[in-house]
């Protein structure tokens, strides 16, 4: 595979800078060229070398000046080296003849990362030696070395490692650790100079198979011991010792040695345990043993600073494949530790599978009776629940949270006729039957009725029902005052089956005052059965929760009723002071609203401690706490100030979390949630110890002359009342359940996933080692059935062993980029919503979070006549739950993506409900307006809300700043971040990503090529070569990958958000394909993909790349899990009746 020649024009000189690519070129005195001519020649000669290949020409052919230096930031900054020129200038003779003139072409933004194949792939490469067949080298060589005969070695220098001549990788340099890696490469080849005392070699395209690591147990520093063997040093026991690799190889054989000493040391580690190894000992163990061993060492001291780990887990899971190989060759007895088992991709084995016998979605019957009408019905399948001590155990699980007993079980042959609704009182009044008895208007009405009333036709309401009901609050002057009871198809469950027909929910939405009902208007009065505990017993109208409905705060919600919910507060008197004087006190750290430092015009929520009440002036006095002024702290770093201002009460927003800690804890780690960037609310303050004063470990104190401050929740103390237990189904790599637990309320103890490589990575994060979490491989309907018929196994939970159930049912069924919805796939996972319901049906959990696409809200089915969201709201409301739901999008918690997902949570009767997780993160300028649907009245709810923030967005700039250039990302290895690479891309994607622009922002290949079309529609371009052919491939094949707004090959945008992470990441999609960095030459990599979803740096995912991908792309985005987490955990503390 030959490259074109480059072509030089007169002297050229490349110079390289980071962003930068500098031609300068001396034109020879004989040139008679016009100088526009000569610019427009080296123009058109440079623009099309931006290619894989051009940049790789350019590289293999030129080296940076001697004399370089960067170039200005600034187009108004002179060039330094201009400056010294024309000093120089002055100083010499002005007889003396002027210089060469130069003419400079600056090519902003361009980065040459260094050539993606050996420099023998290019033309007009100088071969150092003259080409040595690998025989003919070995005849030579092995006569002239004094090693001895057992084995011989020969150096190879200025070498390079690259693939075989075949696939869409043909030749393209790698590194050694894919060498005999499973899933990798049988075989390679390698250009060098094969060296034996004085005698020198060069060969070319030798295959190998072999490589290996000298010295395990003898020598500290693997330089100098890494050794390969080809096909045919094999017979002869010669080996080729690497020495100093070719310039272009240097930056994959550099990362390489990082990657064989850890292996080194991982080896060592594993020969001199005396315990079967984990691992968890690489987070907790190796470290210390580490250094004990080498710390003297001053190659291990330089090889440490490459990376500065502590925990060495995410880098074991990184390179398992080579470090598996390397055990396998030094001793098989490496290969019984448990850590094999544990991380190995192709041979899991810590948890056991379980067989899968279910082939349907195994659902409660009255589970079933809700959704038997759902398009996907075929794919469910009704099961009784046999077992005599299983029902047992539910029914008083259920009678002792109060939630609708288990109905009547009815026999396996009539399990799918559906319930019959119970009969609403014939015997009440209508409009018709009342015209023609005027004497029924004059019945006696009194305070705590409920009446029937004819329906207002001119209202904005769109019941059908013939009578609206409503509860008599008060009677004055023929008035009533009252509050209206919905039925079920008023609220959000809409059209849903709902099975309980007779049952009517109590509002917030009042007529009182002026708006009062005439008494004359009342058609009945209404038998109603309050607090009913068995709705299926009951023939009449019940009533036993609230409909809430407050538009501005977007609640509607199904909650419990209580004592101050049978009367409106619209003539109570409300004070904002008083509120606030009963909600906070002083000491306490709040937001407040103030207006932006930035831009006055803007107004945002700064954290503040309250000072004092001045009770005259209606005003809180606040101490400001100012943000550091460290660009290199984090966003939710602040100062205390003794700047002190006042606010009116109706300006503090809410509570937030303060606390004090040492500087030494920014090395060690700040605990969670404080390490979060400000999500959740949570902020710091870096002091010395000697500031702490003697209050205890809930106050600081920094200055005499203001009160003491109330520190925030300290999330390594031991918690104030017994956490909750928690089940996580379809819990995947357990991101979900984690960011619960980081709200400090519940710790999870089961967890039931069928992804084996997902439900390994749950396991490896494990925080502690008194966690005992019993993990099931398996599917959620071998489960269930086996739970329903009473099965004793320890990782089958009993009723009542967990308090909390975090569901999140696979989404592709219910997602629009899903174009075969109604296949079989598609419907048995859109089935698996009634696979959670039936869960929470028989385990009756105190509280259930259940998250899944927003797509889910929409109508769907044959006729789109039927909302899977809004069967899952009335199927929790009949069992008796207090049902909220949340639309939440990730940025608006501190997450980096736009991301928006759909969360219902349920409650048991009782018990506090959540609060809406608050915003704490700004959105950006041209946010869209969303909502989950419409409730009768025409509003909508599940709205994306417009508020105030503390924070602006988290851009992908932002979120991963400190990551390290890696280019072209080919090497694929990054000590300090290991999953710091990028998925496979093969040649022609590289080619496609090297001629997308970096500017302006957001460019794709697509509009790369038709932007730089000189006419609309004509076929030439500045775009050549194989990127231009693979379009017009694309052009006659996709009509969306070569649209005008395609993605295909796009960039992200830097300022804005990463796209939604997806299982896969697809470059060349034409709708999800905004993928490629906004900088560099490559696809965004794994770790920025996790820093997109929240997962912290320390924590592994086990598998391939693509196998990574696929479970980070299935998780809950963490910042959002954590803000959910926040609310259980208040809830939790209101029911322990903890206030503080």
């Amino acid at each position: 595979m030959k490259r074109k020649p480059f072509y030089k024009y007169g002297n050229a000189e490349l110079r390289v800078e980071r962003r930068l690519v500098r031609l300068d070129i001396s034109r020879p005195e004989s040139t008679t060229r016009p100088e526009s001519d000569s610019r427009t020649e080296i123009k058109s000669r440079t623009d099309n070398d931006f290619s894989p290949e051009g940049r790789s020409r350019i590289a293999s052919n030129f080296k940076p000046s001697s004399n370089f230096r960067p170039a200005s930031n600034s187009r108004n900054d002179p060039d330094p080296r201009l400056e010294e020129e024309s000093e120089a200038d002055e100083d010499s003779d002005s007889d003396s003849e002027p210089p060469p003139k130069r003419i400079r072409r600056a090519f902003s933004h361009v980065r040459v990362c260094g050539p993606q194949f050996p420099r023998s792939q290019y033309e007009n490469w100088d071969y150092p030696l003259p080409i040595t067949s690998e025989a003919d080298a070995i005849d030579e060589l092995s006569t002239l070395s004094t090693e001895p005969l057992e084995y011989e070695y020969l150096t190879l220098d200025d070498f390079s490692i690259y693939l075989l001549d075949k696939g869409n990788h043909a030749l393209t340099l790698t590194t050694l650790d894919r060498l005999q890696n499973s899933k990798g490469h049988d075989e390679l080849l390698f250009n060098g100079v094969l060296t034996t005392r004085n005698q020198r070699l060069y060969a070319e395209g030798v295959r190998f198979s072999v490589v290996t690591i000298d010295g395990y147990g003898d020598s500290a520093d693997v330089q100098g011991h890494v050794c390969i063997q080809s096909l045919m040093t094999k017979k002869t026991n010669i080996w080729y010792r690497l020495g100093r690799p070719a310039a272009e190889y240097k930056r994959f054989y550099d990362p390489f040695l990082y990657v064989a000493q850890f292996t080194k040391y991982f080896v060592e580690y594993l020969l001199q345990s005396e315990r079967l190894v984990t691992i968890d000992d690489f987070r907790r163990n190796f470290f210390a043993w580490l250094f004990v061993g080498n710390s003297s060492q001053p190659c291990f001291q330089a090889w440490l600073a490459k990376a500065n780990l502590r925990d060495f887990r995410t880098t074991v899971v990184a390179h398992v494949g080579f470090l598996l190989k390397e055990c396998s060759s030094i001793d098989t007895e490496l290969l019984k530790h448990t850590i094999w088992s544990e991380i190995n991709p192709w041979e899991l084995t810590a948890i056991a599978r379980q067989p899968n016998r279910e082939k349907k979605t195994v659902v409660t019957p009255f589970v079933y009776d809700c959704f038997q009408s759902m398009y996907f019905a075929t794919e469910m399948e009704s099961r009784g629940i046999t077992n005599a001590e299983v029902l047992k155990c539910m029914k008083a699980r259920k009678r002792a949270l109060g939630l609708t007993p288990v109905p009547r079980i009815r026999h396996p042959d009539h399990a799918a006729t559906p319930p019959t609704p119970a009969r609403i009182d014939s015997g009440l009044l209508t409009p018709r039957s009342l015209s023609g008895s005027p004497t029924r208007n004059k019945m006696a009405v009194a305070k705590g009725d409920v009446v029937g009333l004819a329906p207002d036709l001119s209202s904005r309401w769109k019941s059908e029902s013939a009578t609206w009901y409503a509860y008599v609050q008060n009677i004055h002057n023929d008035k009533l005052d009252v509050l209206w009871l919905y039925e079920a198809q008023d609220t959000t469950l809409g059209n849903a089956n709902y099975p309980f027909s007779n049952e009517l929910f109590l509002s917030d939405n009042c007529s009182c005052g002026k708006d009062a009902v005439d008494a004359s208007l009342v058609l009945s009065k209404v038998n109603v059965s309050w607090s009913v505990r068995d709705p299926s017993s009951t023939s009449g109208l019940f009533i036993r929760q609230k409909f809430r409905t407050v538009h501005d705060e977007d609640t509607y919600d199904f909650v419990s009723i209580g004592d101050s919910d049978f009367r409106c507060r619209c003539n109570e008197e409300h004070s904002s002071f008083l509120d606030v004087r009963r909600q906070y006190e002083i000491g306490d750290t709040v937001l407040c609203l103030e207006h932006d430092d930035l831009d006055r015009r803007k107004k945002c929520f700064k954290p503040a401690q309250i000072i004092d009440f001045l009770l005259d002036l209606r005003q809180v006095v606040l101490r400001r706490l100012q943000p550091s002024s460290d660009p290199a702290s984090r966003p939710n770093q602040l100062c205390l100030t003794d700047e002190v201002f006042r606010c009116q009460p109706s300006k503090i927003a809410r509570k937030c979390h303060v606390r004090v800690f040492h500087p030494d804890a920014l090395e060690e780690g700040l605990p969670t949630p404080y390490n979060y960037d400000g999500a959740g609310d949570f902020f710091y303050i870096l002091d010395e110890p000697s500031s702490f004063d003697t209050l205890g470990a809930g106050a600081f104190e920094a200055s005499a002359k203001m009160p003491t401050l109330k520190l925030g929740w300290d999330p390594l103390s031991r918690p104030l009342t017994s956490k909750l237990k928690g089940m996580g189904i379809f819990c995947g790599g357990g991101n979900f359940d984690r960011g619960l637990e980081d709200g400090g309320a519940v710790d999870f103890q089961f967890a039931v996933d069928f992804d084996e490589h997902a439900l390994h990575t749950y396991r490896a994060n494990v925080r502690n080692d008194d966690e005992e979490i019993e993990f099931f491989l398996g599917s959620v309907d071998d489960y269930l059935a086996q739970a329903m018929a009473g099965s004793q196994k320890t990782a089958i939970a009993r009723i009542g062993a967990f308090d909390v159930l975090a569901a999140g049912s696979p989404c592709p069924g219910f997602s629009r980029a899903n174009q075969q919805r109604d296949k079989p796939k598609a419907l048995k996972q859109c089935s698996l919503v009634a696979s959670v319901l039936s869960y929470v049906d028989l385990y009756s959990p105190k509280y259930c979070v259940f998250e899944n696409v927003v797509s889910m809200a929409e109508s769907t089915g044959p006729n789109k006549d039927q909302n899977v969201f809004s069967q899952v709201l009335a199927a929790l409301v009949a069992m008796g739950y207090q049902v909220q739901q949340f639309l939440m999008d990730s940025e608006s918690y501190g997450s980096s993506q736009g991301r928006a997902r759909v969360f219902i949570v349920a409650s048991a009767p009782g018990l506090p409900p959540f609060d809406a997780p608050p915003y704490t993160h700004g959105r950006l300028s041209n946010w869209m307006a969303k909502r989950l649907g419409r409730s009768s009245n025409g509003l909508p709810f599940g709205i994306r809300r417009d508020d105030y923030t503390v924070f602006e967005h988290t851009s992908p700039l932002q979120a991963t700043q400190d990551l390290p250039d890696i280019g072209d990302g080919l090497p694929g290895i990054c000590p300090a971040f290991p999953d710091h690479r990028v998925l496979s891309m093969d040649n022609l994607s590289r080619a496609c990503t090297a001629v997308v622009p970096k500017h302006p922002r957001a460019m794709g290949l697509v509009q790369a090529i038709q932007q730089g079309q000189p006419e609309p529609g004509s076929w030439c371009s500045t775009v050549t070569g194989q990127p231009l052919a693979y379009y017009h491939g694309t052009t006659v094949r996709n009509k969306i990958r070569s649209h005008e707004t395609s993605t295909m090959y796009a960039r992200v945008r830097p300022y804005a958000l990463f796209p939604t992470v997806l299982t896969k990441m697809n470059i060349q999609d034409g709708r999800m394909g905004r993928n490629l960095h906004w900088e560099q030459l490559r696809s965004l990599t794994i770790m920025e993909a996790r820093r997109a979803q929240g997962l912290p740096d320390h924590e592994v995912v086990i598998g391939s790349t693509n196998q990574q991908m696929r479970i980070i792309g299935n998780s809950v985005d963490r910042k959002v899990a954590l803000a959910l987490g926040l609310s259980l955990r208040q809830a939790w503390l209101t029911a322990a009746g903890v206030t503080s």
